[in-house]
């Protein structure tokens, strides 16, 4: 008799058992896409310069130090679209798209990413303060902010030299998740490229007080 019990409950479970294994495996979830953002500047710099420079993994803001893409909503409420994911954090992705952009220009001597041992002339070091799709109470259009903070430090005297400001503010096209992206795109090059202004003059200072 148990063992005619024990077949019974077997027999009954196996259905729902397979039935909740189905359903995992068949889950109607979204895959998220994947984006990037890569450099397309194309501007020769004007000088250049006979310097090396490394840039450090930048810091960020708590909330963004994800690969998922921030939204900032009604100023204060933090979200993230549901299906969406950088290729990497704010700070890998920044990181990466400043190196590029600054190697492009062909404006210094070399450009790399800091690492444990880095022998160059000048560390490069960011705090991301925004990074950011942002909705306004009213607005159905959003607009991308992107801001930093930039510190040089003269790598022989261990002493930062200066300290500058990048900010761009670009409106999305229209209220989709392709138009968000390519004005976070527009908005980070923005910001790259007064960053690289900003260098110039801040390395031309540096040099012409040696």
């Amino acid at each position: 008799m148990k063992r005619l019990i024990t077949t019974l409950l077997l027999a009954l479970l196996i259905p729902v058992l397979s039935s909740c294994t189905g359903n995992l495996l068949q889950s109607k979830v979204t895959p998220s896409q994947v984006y990037v953002l890569r450099n397309i500047e194309t501007t020769t710099a004007k000088t250049s310069l006979p310097i090396q420079l490394s840039i450090a993994l930048p810091t960020t803001a708590p909330g963004l130090d994800t690969n998922r893409i921030a939204v900032l909503r009604n100023r204060n409420q933090l979200d993230y679209f549901a299906a969406a994911r950088w290729s990497g954090t704010p700070p890998q992705v920044l990181q990466a798209y400043l190196v590029d952009y600054l190697q492009s220009q062909h404006g210094y001597k070399s450009v790399i990413a800091e690492t444990g041992q880095t022998d160059t002339d000048y560390l490069i070091k960011i705090d991301i303060r925004e990074f950011q799709t942002e909705y306004s109470d009213s607005a159905t259009i959003p607009i991308i902010h992107v801001a930093w903070s930039t510190t040089v430090f003269n790598i022989k005297t261990r002493k930062a030299i200066t300290t500058l400001q990048s900010t761009s503010r670009v409106p999305a096209d229209e209220n989709r998740l392709s138009a968000v992206i390519n004005a976070f795109q527009l908005a980070t090059q923005n910001a790259c490229s007064t960053l690289s202004e900003q260098l110039a003059t801040a390395f031309n200072q540096a040099l012409a007080r040696q």
